[in-house]
């Protein structure tokens, strides 16, 4: 059977379990996995009865998920990550409503499923593709999102990995972090030449990194003399913006593992630096293809990048 991913955030703190995070309270005292959205049923949300905003299709989706999995096939596994932990379930039966005895303090009433947990581990034992997934301001900031999309194959093969469930063939460039992947792309200018004097740019507004060649740089890029300010993307989501601060200046570039093709970006020649390039420089910068490898060594099935 197909398993489906979901990230599932549980916000709520509860003034009778001080000592206790929501996630805690709900996933480990009661095995109970929860959605709020205010004192509105069960039966409003099927009836199309919250639309307060763009993530209304999240309490649908939640209340709707074990009759989809029916009739399509498939089992709901739940990935929620709070308080320095990871918990993966599978919901077994519900939606329920709260009973009333323990609800949030501003009154909202929580919609339920009873679950099976099926993993719980600490941050740090957990791939950093999978525990630092609330990093992500879409993911973090709703409620119950689906993993859909190239985008999440990582995080899916990490919860995979975390809850024993059987691993797919992927690459390892498509299961790092974003950190994990700054990382990356430091240690490749680091080993070809370049003095990197951060492997993060903190909030230096339109880049990640600067490099500045020693002399002996073999990259190819621009005017191998002049430092370079790089911006590192998993994803890029917005092209036009991208393209208007790389022609700012020749010397800004792009570097992205992602699969599908630039619409906008092609225009702009070797300051992409795309997925070809990433691969082309890990086949000659043997210490950080060795980073890269022991980075993703929990991978079970790992395709050659």
């Amino acid at each position: 059977m197909e398993d489906r991913f979901y990230l599932l955030n549980i916000k709520h703190p509860y003034k009778w379990a001080t000592d206790k995070s929501a996630a805690e309270y709900w996933l480990d005292d009661h095995r109970k996995a929860p959605i709020f959205y205010g004192d509105i049923t069960i039966d409003s949300i099927l009836q199309g009865g919250y639309a307060k905003n763009r993530r209304r299709e999240q309490p649908a989706n939640f209340v709707n998920l074990l009759k989809v999995a029916k009739e399509e096939v498939f089992r709901p596994v739940m990935i929620t990550i709070d308080s320095g932990k990871v918990w993966i379930s599978t919901p077994k039966d519900g939606p329920h409503h709260c009973d009333g005895t323990h609800r949030p303090d501003n009154g909202d009433v929580p919609k339920f499923f009873h679950i099976e947990r099926l993993a719980k581990v600490r941050v740090a034992e957990a791939p950093l593709v999978l525990s630092s997934m609330r990093a992500n301001r879409w993911l973090s900031s709703g409620t119950f999102v689906p993993l859909v999309g190239e985008q999440y194959e990582g995080n899916i093969e990490a919860a995979r990995f975390v809850a024993n469930l059987g691993g797919r063939p992927i690459r390892r460039l498509d299961c790092l972090s974003s950190v994990e992947l700054e990382t990356l792309v430091a240690k490749l200018f680091e080993e070809n030449g370049y003095f990197v004097p951060a492997y993060r740019g903190g909030f230096v507004d339109g880049f990640d990194l600067v490099v500045r060649p020693k002399g002996s740089a073999s990259l190819g890029l621009a005017d191998e003399s002049t430092p370079l300010a790089i911006q590192v993307k998993l994803r890029v989501t917005d092209e036009k913006g991208v393209l208007a601060w790389l022609a700012g200046d020749r010397h800004r570039f792009l570097v992205s593992p992602q699969k599908e093709a630039f619409r906008h970006l092609a225009q702009m020649g070797k300051q992409v630096l795309d997925r070809r390039w990433l691969i082309g420089a890990l086949q000659k910068s043997p210490r950080t293809r060795e980073w890269l490898e022991e980075s993703t060594h929990w991978i079970p099935h790992p395709l050659e990048d």
